[in-house]
């Protein structure tokens, strides 16, 4: 089984924790949230979302299982609280979350309002910091040498250090008493070096640790290193502030998916309706869909009638009719007319909550380049410590330039970022599903964006797939005495009470092309033949070549017939590989109706994309091969595998990847689901069978085929995003470290200040993020 299959299918008989966690900076504590949360007995996987600040966890489904979790992660000196527990049976459905276990949802802020919360808070810091620093300066510049000077510094620097500082500073404590050291302990320890080094100069007036230090600065005798401090301590808040809004404008296509579904609806209780939470509406209740609303859970409509906008699932721009009797989904828009619906999946199972989910376990998850990145980070905090300390010693003690040393120390601990090398994987892989899911491609798990990139070959199942799935009328042929309209009148007529499929295609015909008909004064099946009909008392046979006047044959019967499409006679070869429907009254042949599988309305596009990316085309059916060869001239596929069964499928598929191909197989049924599980990358449509949507590892909402190319150009954009931003967090920490470190100095003189030392931290945060959102305008195409 792929990675992450496990998952997608729901894990049967356990349950789906949504966590959301508080007090993560950098991939350091990614790391030590996910350790504590698989240390917990039972747990089968778990995943930390540094941009969503959510952790996913598989567990068993036991009552205490939230509680465990959430201490789990309090060990280890952060806070966690629940957001949402699905719990499955064996077969696969969900059930409520476990009892007193689940919060209420209006207690709870969403991702990225906390996001925007907690922006606020890094304003506001920044904000004081920045006033901190206005009396630091004053006393610095403004007032001469006294004690006056002296106090409003202490004053100014001690209040930002303690209000701004002092949370960093318990929170790396509280971390380091669990063995972990993340970056709020490097920042921690630069800001208070640097604190303490100027209340060491200020009780210490002849000691002069600060190069630039001393009476000089306007005789006030006040340590440069308040001020140090201070912007240190400023910059990095409003680095944070800024990276907290670029995280909540990263978000914004997944935000947009999860507010379509309104938070109450109005549901029947007796003879009256009343506004109800969603998440206490229960299945078989009836809700009251307004004009104009959005439809609250997945339903059957039990009265009324009117256009849906369901554009967010299928793309489709334009509304839908609906009627009585027909399904309609969470988050579509009722446009035209009031309607009853009963509820048929309560909320947490319609098929919005599972694009959602499948949305998070994306964002959550990592492909083989994430999870090196959370290598380099395991090593990345102690090395910059022992690097810092190593410019100490050296800068200080044996070389004996104290100023030198601090300044390397300080900038050394606050420059170091292993925040960009965290976020560089998450940030891009939060745009790209929030890309996937607004444009109907739902990708199970961050891996297949890493495979999608290498496909070389495309493996395509023809019907349902490449074609409707379905026959479709195609021709109506018909002798020189009858009209097209006549013939299809009788078939309709004779055809509407029969649940035959293409019964069911000649009726929905005639109706489309607004041709009346009178009901049939009787019927009667002929099982294997067709279907005799009395129609103003004439009787009228449709049927197979059984129904034919005696003596004619099928090739005898052709030569009688014309096509108004061409207006030429037609002939037995055309009628190869496809299925004919004959209209006989009343012992005379009157037309002929032929129908084929069809290719579906964007597959040859589709096709003609891929042949452009330089892909192989394998198309790949258990039809026969003359049917399978009209389908594929159509479409201009020239590679074609026929009248195959699903182990062969699955056979066909290991065969090219023996011959070093990265394959990925399209397909919808129950046939497919072998190959589907057995390819590089699986990909089914959103209509199909559920076996193959639970096998694959992508899921195409609708049935429009240009999304594959669109997956893979999704896929490779993602990726080279992703290298990009590792890329250019190792050059920042490989080039400015040593520079902070001072190993320019002996050359150059050249050092870099430790304000501008957190400043360049907070911007290589905010330029991954940065360079994440370009994927909105990479195209497609």
């Amino acid at each position: 089984m792929k990675q992450g299959q496990e998952l997608s299918r729901g894990n049967p008989e356990g349950c789906e924790i949504l966590l959301d966690i508080t007090g993560m900076h950098c991939a350091g504590c990614v790391a030590s949230v996910e350790r504590a949360l698989r240390s917990v007995p039972g747990v089968a996987d778990a995943a930390v979302d540094l941009m969503t600040q959510q952790a996913r966890v598989v567990a068993p489904p036991a009552e205490d299982t939230p509680l465990r979790l959430i201490e789990a992660v309090r060990s280890v000196g952060y806070q966690a609280q629940l957001r949402e527990q699905i719990t499955r049976t064996a077969d696969g459905n969900a059930l409520p979350s476990a009892s007193g276990a689940a919060p209420e949802p209006e207690n709870l802020l969403s991702p990225w309002e906390r996001q925007a919360r907690y922006a606020k808070e890094r304003l506001r810091d920044s904000l004081f910091g920045l006033i901190g620093l206005g009396i630091v300066l004053a006393a610095m510049f403004a007032l001469p040498a006294s004690g006056m000077a002296l106090a409003l510094a202490v004053l100014g620097a001690g209040s930002v250090q303690l209000f701004v500082g002092g949370p960093i500073a318990w929170a790396a404590l509280r971390q380091l008493r669990h063995g972990v050291i993340g970056m709020d302990a490097l920042v921690a320890l630069g800001t208070w070096t640097a604190f303490a080094a100027a209340f060491a100069e200020t009780l210490f007036p002849g000691l002069s640790l600060h190069e630039t230090m001393g009476i000089g600065h306007g005789g006030s005798g006040v340590s440069m290193y308040f001020s140090d401090s201070v912007m240190i301590l400023s910059i990095i808040s409003f680095g944070r502030y800024l990276e907290s809004r670029v995280k909540v404008r990263a978000s914004h296509a997944i935000r947009q998916l999860m507010d379509l579904a309104p938070p109450t609806a109005l549901m029947r209780v007796e003879e009256d309706f009343r506004e109800t939470p969603v998440e206490h509406i229960p299945k078989g209740a009836v809700v009251l869909v307004r004009v104009g609303e959005k439809i609250p859970l997945d339903g059957a409509i039990v009265q009324g009638t009117s256009d849906i906008d369901e554009s967010w699932l299928t793309g489709e721009a334009l509304p839908v009719p609906k009627r009585p009797g027909e399904g309609v989904l969470a988050g579509s828009i009722n446009l035209t007319g009031p309607l009853q619906v009963e509820v048929v999946k309560p909320a947490g199972e319609t098929a919005l909550a599972q694009v959602v989910r499948l949305v998070r376990q994306v964002q959550s998850g990592k492909p083989r380049i994430g999870r090196l990145a959370d290598r380099l980070v395991a090593w990345f905090v102690p090395v910059v410590a022992v690097i810092a300390l190593t410019s100490l010693v050296i800068w200080g003690p044996v070389l004996g330039r104290w100023d030198t040393a601090l300044n390397a120390l300080v900038a050394v601990l606050v420059i170091a970022c292993p925040c960009a090398l965290g976020v560089a994987t998450p940030a891009a892989l939060m745009v790209a599903a929030g890309i996937g899911a607004r444009r109907g491609i739902l990708n199970k798990n961050a891996e297949v964006l890493e495979t999608m990139g290498q496909v070389d070959v495309i493996v395509l199942d023809k019907t349902g797939t490449l074609t409707l799935g379905r026959p479709q009328l195609v021709e109506t042929a018909v002798t020189r005495d009858a009209e097209p309209e006549d013939v299809l009148r009788w078939a309709a007529a004779a055809e509407q009470t029969s649940v035959h499929p293409l019964a069911a295609s000649i009726v929905a015909e005639a109706g489309r092309r607004g041709i009346s008909w009178k009901p049939a004064e009787s019927t009667e099946l002929l099982p294997g033949i067709g279907i005799r009909a009395f129609l103003d008392g004439r009787e009228v046979l449709v049927g197979g070549d059984a129904v034919l006047p005696e003596g004619m044959s099928p090739t005898d019967a052709v030569a009688l017939l014309h096509s108004p499409q061409d207006g030429g006679m037609r002939g037995a070869a055309s009628l190869e590989g496809e299925i004919r429907v004959w209209v006989v009254a009343e012992g005379r042949l009157l037309g002929m109706l032929r129908f084929a599988d069809v290719p579906a309305e964007s597959s040859q596009e589709a096709v003609a994309m891929l042949r452009r990316r330089g892909l192989r085309i394998v198309m790949l059916t258990g039809d026969r091969r003359e049917v399978a060869e009209r389908i594929a001239r159509q479409l201009e596929i020239e590679e074609v595998v026929a009248e195959v069964r699903p182990d062969d499928k699955f056979e066909v598929v290991r065969r090219l990847q023996r011959e070093g191909h990265c394959v990925a197989m399209v397909g919808d049924g129950v046939n497919d689901a072998p190959a589907l599980a057995a390819a590089d990358v699986g990909i089914a449509l959103g209509a199909g069978a559920d076996i193959a949507k639970e096998s694959a590892d992508v899921v195409l909402i609708g049935r429009d085929l240009r999304a594959i190319p669109e997956c893979l150009a999704l896929s490779r954009n993602t990726m080279a995003t992703i290298w990009e931003n590792m890329f250019w967090a190792l050059i920042y920490n490989a080039v400015l470290i040593p520079l902070a470190a001072g190993a320019a100095v002996p050359w150059t003189g050249f050092l870099i200040p430790a304000p501008a030392a957190a400043a360049a931290m907070a911007l290589s945060d905010v330029s991954v993020v940065l360079n994440s959102l370009r994927l909105y305008r990479k195209p497609l195409a």
